[in-house]
């Protein structure tokens, strides 16, 4: 037998179940899973166990949040009455309280659900490839070409993201993937089922940016290895890059970032760009507004947006942002047979 102090007084144990051995005098508390734990030490004085000191058990149905003062005897094993306890270790019942309260709060949050937040297919192939360990140092300004100002702002104005005051904090987009800032996919799971570590209570603008800017410098290079004619007219082993302005430049890494590299490279447009053809690669950003086999409005937006910026026609508001009223549209395509999903991608290359 040991001697437990709970806040009602010195008690015997039934031993039905064993913990962890304990140090004379250490104070403990039963865990959530209900398996106690040492949380810190009793008093000056204490005596130290011996080599057989004994396990310690729950005698009864307490609820887990009372803490257990453990006093063991090395030789003789009897009840001690410990006098004048109680009033000591009240303050240590309410800090005990008001910590498992807050952890509660904490591990009980709820995540947001976005059901038309749809993940960026090049995104998720960002994470499979950041989880394998193969994706290697982002690319550096001089391996990739940089996008506009206007581009990023398009980017930033789809991706969306959800904040708390200034913190950008996690949710769950349409497909149930833990997501923050602006379209930084986190693990293919639900918020609720990770450890978040400090990403919990949420990201700064800058550190949102940050993901943002780290995770397109994937999407410029893939557009510079994919934007490129079927001839090597140098003979040195690389196909000549196709010439493009900003704007093309930036539009398309916008496109990318949405659909995926491997879309982008079986898609109509780059066929139609092969061809020097760019004002019907223009109308094709159109027919990419599926998802899951529905058609999404936002989508629409964005792609209609795209087009305008490949176009040059795209511009700042008279307040220096991106305003989506700005983006004009060529028109959709004219059957639905038409319509591409950015999930499954162009079967054939028209």
């Amino acid at each position: 037998m040991g001697i437990v102090w709970g806040f009602g007084g010195a008690q015997r144990l039934r031993v039905d179940r064993k913990i962890p051995r304990v140090r004379s005098g250490q104070l403990l508390a039963p865990s959530p899973c209900r398996k106690y734990v040492p949380i810190g030490a009793w008093g000056p004085g204490a005596r130290q166990p011996t080599e057989d000191s004994f396990h310690l058990v729950s005698n009864d149905r307490r609820p887990w949040i009372h803490l257990y003062i453990v006093l063991m005897l090395p030789k003789r094993r009897s009840i001690v009455e410990l006098s004048q306890t109680h009033r000591r270790y009240s303050v240590l019942k309410g800090i005990c309280l008001i910590l498992l309260l807050t952890t509660s709060v904490a591990y009980g949050q709820e995540f947001p659900t976005y059901p038309d937040r749809i993940p960026s297919e090049f995104a998720i192939s960002l994470l499979e490839s950041r989880e394998s360990n193969t994706l290697g140092a982002a690319p550096s300004s001089a391996q990739a070409r940089s996008i506009s100002d206007l581009g990023l702002a398009l980017i930033i104005h789809f991706e969306g993201s959800v904040k708390n005051g200034n913190l950008h904090i996690p949710y769950n987009d349409a497909a149930g993937f833990c997501t923050i800032g602006y379209g930084r996919l986190i693990k293919k799971d639900l918020c609720q089922n990770l450890d978040l570590g400090t990403m919990r209570g949420g990201i700064s603008e800058d550190q949102a940016v940050d993901f943002l800017k780290e995770d397109l410098s994937f999407a410029r290079l893939a557009v510079q290895r994919n934007a490129v004619y079927n001839r090597d007219s140098n003979g040195d082993g690389r196909k000549d890059p196709i010439e493009t302005s900003i704007d093309q430049f930036s539009a398309l890494v916008s496109f990318v970032f949405n659909v995926g590299e491997g879309n982008f490279q079986r898609s109509t447009l780059l066929r139609r760009m092969q061809q020097d053809r760019n004002d019907q690669a223009a109308r094709e950003f159109l027919r990419w507004i599926r998802s899951g086999g529905t058609v999404f409005q936002g989508l629409i937006a964005r792609r209609e947006c795209e087009q305008t910026l490949f176009r040059g026609s795209l511009a700042f508001g008279s307040d220096g942002k991106f305003t989506r009223s700005n983006c004009s549209s060529l028109g959709i395509a004219t059957t639905t047979g038409d319509l591409i999903d950015i999930e499954m991608g162009e079967a054939q290359p028209q």
